[in-house]
């Protein structure tokens, strides 16, 4: 099978480039937003509530399992009709904009505990807390994407109701982890949920998408030939 088969199997040629651009997008506002903030980071917020909050190791499997969440809905959303995957780019881009504002106007830093067990959960929070700077905390850019994940598949009637009600179970998941794996505090999860509420709407009631419809179709006509 060649590469283009492969694509044109798995991807839709109208949302692989969207696809493409976001998460691009996404890795350049995390990563450079993080390396922005060095020292002038401060202290994140935390409620009563946060600090009662213990450290549950095993969630770090939901944290991590989160990005196979979101792989598969991000193919599922992009491969509805080309007016969905356009209109959920504008959401994504909207929403990583507002989080890169945000990242660098108010750099929050988490103060994280110490791992004290060998087992292997306790070794992948160590790893978890060695590969990720605790910056980048306002609004959380897990529980926005894993919101995102949801709100782009609901209602969707090529997607089977009992996975779009699975999606939000995992969403919710992802939002408790963030908090028992003291990556986040209830500040960032609120954040991410209602700037992922507000992007969707936004692109939902406006059309903006127009503006990226020619540009993505061009290069995918360029890549996969006549417009399907």
């Amino acid at each position: 099978m060649t590469v283009r088969n492969w694509l044109k199997k798995w991807t839709s040629k109208h949302g692989l480039f969207p696809m493409i651009a976001a998460f691009g997008y996404n890795c350049l506002v995390y990563f450079i937003c993080g390396k922005l903030a060095g020292s002038r980071a401060v202290s994140c917020p935390m409620t009563p509530v946060d600090r009662m909050i213990p450290l549950v190791e095993w969630t770090i499997l939901i944290y991590f399992g989160c990005y196979l969440f979101w792989i598969a809905n991000y193919i599922m959303i992009y491969r509805e009709s080309r007016e969905h995957a356009y209109r959920f780019f504008i959401s994504d881009l909207i929403s990583r904009t507002v989080c890169m504002i945000c990242f660098l106007l108010i750099p929050f830093r988490m103060t994280r505990p110490e791992i004290e067990g060998n087992g292997l959960f306790s070794n992948l929070m160590r790893f978890l807390y060695q590969v990720d700077e605790p910056v980048n905390l306002f609004p959380s850019i897990h529980c926005l994407v894993s919101w995102n994940c949801w709100l782009g598949i609901r209602g969707s009637r090529k997607v089977p109701i009992w996975y779009q009600r699975l999606s939000i179970l995992m969403a919710v998941s992802v939002f408790l982890s963030t908090l028992t794996t003291k990556q986040h505090v209830l500040l960032d999860v609120a954040g991410g949920f209602l700037l992922s509420e507000i992007s969707w709407r936004i692109a939902m009631k406006t059309e903006w998408w127009h503006y990226v419809e020619k540009c993505f179709d061009k290069i995918a006509d360029s890549i996969f030939g006549e417009r399907g």
